[in-house]
């Protein structure tokens, strides 16, 4: 390995002893080799960590970063974050997994479109089915160099997959200055990445869209929504779509017009979530709960419309 590392790769590591292995083997594995693996210890219960430490000792690559406490998804990549050294980021959750030659093609867009210094490349992906099947995500269609405005008008008013941060390439620097503007510290349990994006999507100016896919997010039954945690998620999307409302009031208005539409499929995703746990928790009121549920999505749905007519997307 060099002394300049190019990525850093970040797995925030919780009760993931079943699937860590294969996540990195995923990394040490990659051709490109200028890299440094991250693991984040979020104070599990399983042997997660001791399969880390092995592989620590055979790749001085691996490296592990200790939590004091649990801290959840977020503060565990964030502290991940400070102690990398690569120029760009990589999030890689323990359960799934990366295609070997994912940093080689992201170097090579890299060197390629070096003139525009790029903020990050967002890649396609593979899906996995509850029968364990693979399938292709197409959120992008070709490769293309876009600046912030032409990536809103690309994705205003889609409901793509374009807000996770694990189907990206970040600029540490950008990733660092969008998390000092959001400046929260809330233990999420859902929208977290989509909080994150869009504080990236402020700080950037040139992105990249590759249409290969380099990543593989796999079917892990125990991540699966519990229906008794959808109260606290609902409360976790409401913080995040306030976040969201105060984050918009940083940019042009076209990025108030993209959040905005991001707010609105948010509680969306909250209406359903609140149908779903109506119907589990009170059997009798599904349709009640079935007629509410539409008049909010028809509520929400005409605002939607006004804010295309308002943004000229």
């Amino acid at each position: 390995m060099s002394n300049k590392i190019k990525f850093s790769i970040i797995l925030p590591t919780y009760n993931v002893e079943k699937f860590i292995t294969q996540a990195l083997n995923s990394c040490i594995n990659q051709t490109f080799k200028d890299i440094e693996i991250i693991v984040v210890d979020d104070c599990g219960q399983d042997k997660s960590i001791e399969i880390a430490k092995e592989f620590a000792l055979k790749d001085e690559r691996v490296k592990i970063v200790y939590n004091k406490e649990n801290q959840g998804t977020f503060t565990a990549r964030n502290n991940g974050v400070l102690t990398a050294k690569g120029e760009y980021l990589l999030f890689l959750d323990p359960d799934d997994y990366l295609d070997e030659k994912t940093c080689e093609r992201l170097f090579e867009i890299l060197e390629q479109n070096k003139d525009f210094k790029l903020d990050f490349i967002m890649f396609n992906f593979y899906q996995q089915d509850e029968k364990y099947h693979f399938f292709k995500q197409d959120t992008i269609t070709k490769n293309k160099l876009l600046t912030k405005q032409e990536f809103q008008r690309l994705y205003f008013n889609k409901d793509a997959n374009c807000y996770n941060v694990c189907g990206k390439c970040i600029k540490k620097q950008v990733y660092l200055k969008a998390i000092d503007t959001l400046a929260v510290s809330h233990k999420f349990t859902v929208a977290e990445d989509i909080l994150v994006c869009m504080g990236i999507l402020l700080m950037s100016d040139r992105i990249y869209l590759l249409n290969e896919h380099l990543y593989y997010y796999c079917y892990n039954p125990k991540s699966s929504r519990d229906l008794t945690k959808i109260p606290q998620a609902n409360k976790d999307c409401e913080f995040v779509q306030n976040e969201l409302a105060k984050l918009a009031l940083k940019g042009d208005d076209d990025y108030k017009f993209f959040v905005q539409e991001i707010i609105l499929i948010l509680k969306i995703h909250n209406a359903n979530r609140s149908y779903k746990y109506g119907v589990w928790r009170y059997p009798y009121f599904k349709f009640v709960h079935r007629f509410i549920l539409s008049l909010k999505k028809r509520y929400l749905n005409f605002f939607r419309k006004k804010i295309v007519r308002k943004s000229g997307f």
